[in-house]
């Protein structure tokens, strides 16, 4: 490997993607044992968290990066079909600690939907249509880590779960 190992996600029982520092994706298949590098073109910013999920039945991994930037990508070609920047109320990006998806439509569609959150407890919601807000989530918490560990929807009430790196969970409606 060239460059540190940031985060891992295991795609099938026999692959792994792997999050470089260097803002690179290598793909390990553990049947044949061998690496190899997924995407040529790194993002200039290391990889810090990675998700599988699938929408309209097809898979697809969101990544998020240590310069606030976030992306999907389809599985089959490995192309990006939404990338956006997450909003704070500083003057520079932070690292994205958590995303997860909230609208389960396909990503054509402008119904897709990310959340994302930063390092400052803010989350950030993507559409595919390139809209997106910023709410304070767990930065007002005083004397406390204010990291959001997950965000998690309710699919049967579209609410969203957020659990703080404090012991605090939240609960916002869409």
């Amino acid at each position: 490997m060239p460059s540190p190992i940031n985060c891992l996600l295991q795609t099938s029982q026999i692959f792994f993607v792997i999050g470089l520092e260097s803002g690179q994706f290598w793909g390990w298949n553990l049947q044949n044992n061998t690496f190899a590098i997924m995407q040529p073109q790194p993002h200039p910013a290391g990889v810090s968290v990675l998700e599988l999920c699938t929408i309209d039945n097809q898979p697809y991994m969101m990544s998020g990066y240590k310069d606030g930037c976030i992306k999907v990508f389809n599985t089959s070609g490995f192309n990006v079909v939404l990338q956006g920047q997450v909003q704070n109320d500083r003057k520079s990006p932070l690292q994205i600690a958590v995303t997860s998806l909230i609208a389960m439509k396909s990503p054509i569609n402008s119904g897709l939907l990310i959340a994302a959150s930063d390092v400052s407890g803010q989350i950030t919601l993507l559409s595919a249509n390139g809209k997106c807000c910023t709410f304070s989530a767990h930065s007002d918490i005083k004397n406390a880590p204010i990291n959001i560990r997950q965000l998690i929807l309710l699919p049967d009430t579209q609410k969203l779960v957020s659990v703080g790196e404090a012991p605090l969970m939240r609960l916002w409606d869409k």
